[in-house]
């Protein structure tokens, strides 16, 4: 799990949001998740290790995620709902840098 914490410059631009998904968006940050779920990450294989992005944007005041469809093709979990991502691989620099690369390769 990879957690990425917000700095200065994303806090002042929480201003422009309403004042509903400010509140949504503070509370996420204040969240301080159990040091045990983050450690349990490094226990599994690196061949099962996979990231998503969970991004959020507003839309008419409020708070959507962006999901995704899995194609109907796919061999497991086909025309599923999801966030985008997928597997980490081995050149990759951290999670973070896979979901977001998954990210772009998908829009």
């Amino acid at each position: 799990m990879v957690l990425q914490r917000a700095d200065l410059s994303t806090l002042q631009r929480l201003d422009s949001l309403s004042p509903a998904s400010k509140s949504g968006i503070e509370r996420l940050l204040r969240h301080d998740p159990d040091d045990d779920v983050i450690k349990t990450s490094s226990y599994y294989p690196s061949a099962k290790c996979a990231a998503v992005l969970v991004l959020l944007y507003e839309k008419d005041g409020a708070l959507r995620v962006l999901l995704t469809t899995r194609s109907r093709s796919l061999r497991t979990h086909p025309f599923q709902t999801a966030c985008p991502g997928g597997k980490v691989e081995a050149g990759d620099n951290d999670r973070l840098a896979t979901a977001v690369s998954l990210v772009i390769s998908t829009l």
